[in-house]
């Protein structure tokens, strides 16, 4: 990351990537709050203007979203969790033209509906986990483990 920020600038997609990475590292030690900080450096930079035309793609910028969305889950923020499992849903209807044939758009439907069964809301949470199933059913079949997971 040193090497990078040096030869491109700290706001270069390339720095977020390796932060988007560095998060992914920190995450899987467990370790939340480093792994939050540089997810969340790295959804700065792909924010920025024109950072989609130096190869950062909608796609790109709802992954990091997401893993921010599932930290913020597991530390139990699950109001931040939720609105960032939003802004992964809009960020997503830009990258596909029917969001009912993405099926990664099922998996963060999926996970909406966790939190708003953890929030108590469990009428949300059905309507989450039916679109979830749905868009399961009509990419990956009626036997495959996620479509019958998500059909209870």
């Amino acid at each position: 990351l040193k090497i990078e920020s040096r030869a491109f600038g700290t706001d270069h997609p390339r720095c977020a990537e390796t932060m988007h990475q560095l998060g992914l590292c920190y995450l899987k030690q467990g370790r939340h709050d480093k792994a939050l900080f540089q997810l969340q450096r790295s959804l700065e930079i792909k924010m920025k203007p024109g950072c989609q035309n130096r190869g950062q793609t909608p796609l790109d910028i709802a992954k990091t979203e997401e893993y921010i969305a599932v930290i913020y889950q597991e530390q139990g923020h699950l109001s931040k969790a939720l609105e960032m499992f939003k802004s992964v849903v809009e960020t997503k209807k830009k990258a596909y033209n029917d969001d009912d044939m993405a099926y990664d758009m099922a998996a963060t439907y999926n996970n909406m509906a966790v939190v708003y069964q953890k929030l108590g809301n469990e009428q949300r949470a059905r309507e989450m986990g039916t679109k979830a199933h749905n868009i399961f059913l009509k990419t990956l079949g009626p036997d495959h483990p996620f479509t019958k997971q998500t059909s209870r």
